[in-house]
């Protein structure tokens, strides 16, 4: 479905620098690793509907406090880089005209690789410590 929220709301194209690496995200309320979307509007990660709900109530609080009422309502799948609008209810296709969605699912998708390089390096870092420790031994 195309959303016409979607050029109005979605601004970040990265994840914010203060949140972990993808690998350790967790529920800005609940701490949940599962389900977690990304608010296009602000870069806030939360749970989805099926885990907590927070992401969704991260919406309906905006709505309450704002006089947008479509504000914060397009979040995108941390894991499966699909979007969603709650106002619309429905999985959004369509990106922006600047291409905000393809520029953060290639962000994501970076930080995802670089996690994963940098969990080998520690690990094999670890192993040729074990190494050294039982030849010393």
């Amino acid at each position: 479905m195309e959303c016409p929220h979607l050029q109005q709301i979605a601004k970040i194209t990265s994840p914010t620098c203060k949140e972990n690496p993808t690998s350790q995200w967790s529920c800005s309320v609940c701490k949940s690793t599962k389900s977690l979307w990304i608010c296009l509007a602000c870069g806030v990660v939360n749970c989805g509907r099926y885990e907590n709900g927070h992401a969704k109530a991260h919406m309906e609080d905006a709505k309450a406090h704002m006089e947008d009422e479509n504000h914060h309502c397009v979040c995108l799948d941390c894991n499966e880089l699909s979007v969603f609008c709650y106002n619309c209810d429905e999985f959004v296709i369509n990106d922006t005209k600047e291409g905000h969605l393809e520029k953060l699912r290639t962000n994501l998708q970076l930080m995802r690789k670089y996690v994963l390089k940098l969990r080998t390096f520690v690990m094999l870092l670890m192993a040729l410590m074990l190494m050294a420790v039982n030849v010393l031994h």
